[in-house]
């Protein structure tokens, strides 16, 4: 399946690079500024600077180049034409147009704001508008600290947008192909716990980090940065991870010369931190890219030369990624074209497919390790066994007499009055076993005895649960036995070993494997839809900008989910572990309907909340639990059920003296078929849906009603479609509270003063730029550190705080602010889905914690509990 993977990624990459618009450069005429001095006026009084040229490809240079164009409009009505240039990685590019009375001066080029660009192409373009039967020269003037190519074409309007958009389009199929391989290989990792996994995940991030800067896909968002700045420093790090996942993979092979030649390596990457990113680009070019190359490859041979499995699949993805990164070297340094500016990230991505192939076959050659090794491990007891009775025995068992005698220790575990060294009937050891087993075991005695009779060397091997008595549990026993002539007299002389951590073991391991199967099922689908998306936009040319962006989201939004589905599968102990809390049951489903408020409006369906008595009384009760119930229940309703209406209702009722919840959530939709509800609240299953999903939502419900100690039913709505009933009993009754109203008054972030700690640059942008939106004011910090020391008690409303940041993380910040007396309300960021990352920052005095992206609804919902939890009597 891996091999049939690679081959894919092979021939779609050569179809991308195929599609793309490179082509040959035409003739262009060009003056070249070595002195970078001239101006424009200078520049048009001597038009005998400018030569003919087709070498477009200067790679870095202290020059300043000027192009002179001249378009004609030959036809009777005006004419727009574009001059687009081939490179994505142009700083800034000047457009000279001579007008009455004066000179038009235009810039265009990655460092320039999009408001100030005059097309809002990824490509540097200039649209000119041309009058009717008229001719008109433009200067371009093009001054770089990076490589620079001067390619250019002249197109119309039309063929500019549609180039534009397939180089927009590539980049977004690479960079979503390595964030799929980023999620996947991110789940293994939490799965298999292994350091190397940890280290391939890095490297894929970084360099999804590189075709990010490549193809500046942050700009349709808003965001402007110098991108050698981010490819540089993602460059770094991507070689660092390199290194060491190579030196985790093929630690077996490792020698002082390749330990050396690692630390060569670190070396030369450290010493790039030292360097502007434009210098390091510009030495890795000249010296730093052999040199890093160099020592990659070697590790590669001599895991070869040591007969490493595999080596040989690493220098195959390794081979390809080395020609590929070489052909970027040789753009840089001006010897090929700007057609060849992001292969490195095809190379990445080519080189992610196969070392995930590498990966996963690494898991198969430790499984039949670990295979081999069990079955030495057998061998080794068979060969202890067969030396008459010297390994651990533990009973002796009289052929003829029918009776057997127990050691010390298998008379402790049998009880019922055993002692060591006495016999007894063979019948009585069916007392320890359990009733099941009887007839099972009582066959596997008798062919065991034939077996041994006909073939003395024959060893009896068999495997039952054995009721220790002297520990009162039943265990599970692996038995072996020898025949031996001991006195003229049969005895199979035996041990009896408790494998009871094996067997869990074993049943843990089929369990995990059998969850992991249906994880990936969903991860087959839910990641491979969004590359599919892509690809069906690269062949739509009718989709507008916004229309892309706005499917971009839905995507993200759909992703999100089914991680947060996923986190309930692989680690419930985590997601329904909150502890039962004072709170009024009412108010719960209230907040919860109002924070659903927005996607039941999005999907055009009415909710109603009927026979709902606001109470006056707080239970102890799983409040989380039962707020995540009536999301789910809703949501699925407005998501599946094909309905225009929901009803809720909610009831309180005494029964038995003890009180009663009941929840009740219905619409009017198409209901559930008969022959799907008896698999309804099964994992992975969908049901009757067209929709989207992971279809675990109303087996997290089934949890979730299981947590609050009641039972989820469901039932044909009176509506027409379909009914789920929660019913759950409540806590003791705690106190008296404030008379709840439906409408939940929300906290705004209208002038709220926030103090954001992100390290992450562009992330911390984003957050800043949506809490801004709502009103907020934001300070930023990129560590911990800088936040504290910014922090003031009077000056701030909220702290945000990120998990893992250098010099001082998420954990140390908010146990510095609590220890300095200030209460103000501190929420936590974490991109973990299980861990422990939770409890401890509340521990530590957080407020609350949230999951990465941060969403706007959920922290204005947040900060409202906070508030109203602040007010609450103690």
């Amino acid at each position: 399946m891996v091999r049939v993977f690679v081959i894919f990624i092979q021939l779609f990459s050569l179809s991308l690079i195929l599609s793309s618009n490179a082509h040959a450069a035409d003739e262009i005429w060009l003056f070249e500024d070595t002195t970078g001095t001239k101006t424009y006026d200078e520049v048009m009084a001597n038009p005998h600077w400018f030569e003919p040229t087709t070498d477009t490809s200067r790679g870095f240079s202290d020059s300043v180049f000027w192009i002179k164009q001249t378009l004609t409009n030959p036809f009777a009505k005006p004419l727009t034409q574009v001059v687009q240039f081939d490179s994505l990685r142009l700083p800034l590019v000047e457009e000279f147009l001579k007008v009455e009375p004066g000179t038009r001066l235009r810039s265009n080029g990655y460092l320039i704001t999009l408001a100030g660009r005059p097309s809002q192409q990824h490509l540097t373009s200039f649209p000119v508008k041309l009058e009717p039967l008229s001719t008109i020269e433009v200067l371009y003037r093009i001054e770089s600290q990076f490589k620079v190519d001067l390619g250019y074409q002249v197109l119309d309007q039309t063929a500019a947008q549609r180039a534009d958009l397939k180089i927009v389009l590539i980049g977004a199929l690479i960079l979503g192909s390595l964030l799929l391989l980023v999620t996947y290989n991110a789940i293994l990792a939490l799965l298999d716990r292994s350091r190397v996994y940890g280290v391939y995940v890095g490297f894929l991030v970084s360099g999804s980090l590189v075709a990010l800067s490549y193809f500046r896909l942050y700009e349709p968002f808003g965001v402007v940065m110098d991108s050698v700045y981010l490819e540089t420093y993602s460059g770094v790090a991507l070689y660092a991870f390199a290194y060491l996942f190579l030196s985790e993979l093929f630690k077996t092979s490792q020698t002082k010369t390749t330990q050396r030649l690692l630390n060569l390596g670190y070396l030369v990457l450290g010493g790039h931190l030292l360097l502007e990113p434009y210098a390091m680009m510009k030495s890795y070019a000249d010296w730093a890219g052999p040199i890093i190359f160099f020592v990659f490859t070697y590790l590669v041979i001599n895991a070869w030369i040591k007969r490493d499995p595999l080596a040989k699949f690493v220098m195959f993805g390794w081979s390809v990624y080395v020609v590929c990164s070489l052909l970027y070297v040789a753009n840089l340094k001006g010897i090929v074209g700007p057609e060849f500016e992001y292969v490195v990230s095809l190379g990445n991505l080519f080189e992610g497919v196969v070392l995930s192939g590498v990966l996963a076959y690494r898991l198969r050659l430790a499984d039949r390790t670990e295979t081999l090794l069990k079955a030495a491990q057998v061998e080794l007891q068979r060969e202890r066994l067969s030396n008459e009775i010297g390994y651990g025995y533990k009973w002796e068992f009289d052929v003829e007499r029918q009776m057997i005698r127990p050691d010390e220790t298998f008379a402790a575990w049998h009880g019922m009055g055993w002692q060591a060294g006495e016999w007894y009937p063979a019948e009585e050891i069916f007392a320890a076993v359990p009733e099941e087993w009887h007839a099972w075991l009582e066959e596997e005695m008798r062919k065991g005895v034939d077996s041994a009779m006909a073939d003395p060397a024959h060893i009896l091997q068999s495997r039952h649960p054995l009721i220790r008595n002297d520990i009162g549990e039943t265990v599970w026993i692996q038995v072996y036995g020898k025949l031996l002539d001991v006195d003229g007299r049969k005895l199979l002389v035996g041990s009896s070993i408790d494998v009871t951590e094996l067997v869990e073991s074993r049943q843990a391991v089929v369990s995990t494997i059998t969850k992991q199967k249906e994880l990936f099922a969903i991860v087959g689908h839910e990641l491979r839809t969004p590359v599919a998306t892509i690809k069906m936009l690269t062949e739509d040319e009718q989709v507008t900008e916004r229309e892309r962006t706005r499917q971009i989201a839905d995507i993200s939004e759909s992703l999100l989910s089914v991680l947060e589905d996923m986190r309930v599968v692989i680690a419930p102990e985590r997601a329904l572990e909150a502890k039962p809390i004072a709170e009024n049951p009412t108010g719960v489903v209230h907040r919860a309907l109002n924070s659903l408020k927005g996607i039941v409006a999005d999907r055009g369906v009415s909710l109603s909340v009927e026979g709902v008595q606001a109470g006056s009384t707080s239970y102890q009760l799983h409040a989380q639990s039962l707020r995540q119930v009536v999301t789910n229940l809703v949501k699925n309703a407005a998501i599946h059920s094909g309905g225009a209406r929901i009803s809720v209702g909610f009831e309180i009722s005494n029964s038995g003296g003890l009180p009663q919840a009941r929840l009740r959530v219905e619409d009017d939709g198409k209901g559930i078929p008969a022959d799907k509800i008896e698999q309804l609240f099964e994992a992975f299953s969908r049901g009757d849906t067209s929709q989207d999903g992971s279809g675990l939502g109303l087996y997290i419900v089934k949890q979730l009603a299981e947590r609050l100690d009641g039972q989820i039913r469901y039932s044909k709505s009176p509506l027409g479609g379909a009914c789920f009933t929660l019913t759950f009993p409540l806590g003791d009754a705690v106190e008296a509270v404030k008379q709840i109203t439906p409408d939940f008054t929300e906290i705004s972030l209208e002038g709220m003063r926030v103090l954001l700690a992100e390290d992450e640059n562009t992330l911390r942008m984003l957050t800043e730029r949506m809490l801004t939106k709502k009103g907020a004011v934001v300070t930023s910090c990129i560590n911990g550190k800088e936040a504290f020391e910014a922090f003031d008690p009077e000056l701030f409303d909220l702290v945000v705080t990120d998990l893992m940041m250098p010099e001082m993380d998420g954990h140390e910040l908010t146990r510095a602010i609590r220890a300095s007396g200030a209460t103000t309300p501190i929420v936590a960021l974490t991109a973990a889905v299980i861990g422990s990352e939770t409890e401890q920052f509340m521990a530590e005095g957080a407020n609350a914690v949230l999951s990465k992206p941060l969403n706007t609804d959920v922290l204005v919902e947040t900060m409202s509990n906070i508030d109203e939890k602040a007010k609450s009597p103690a």
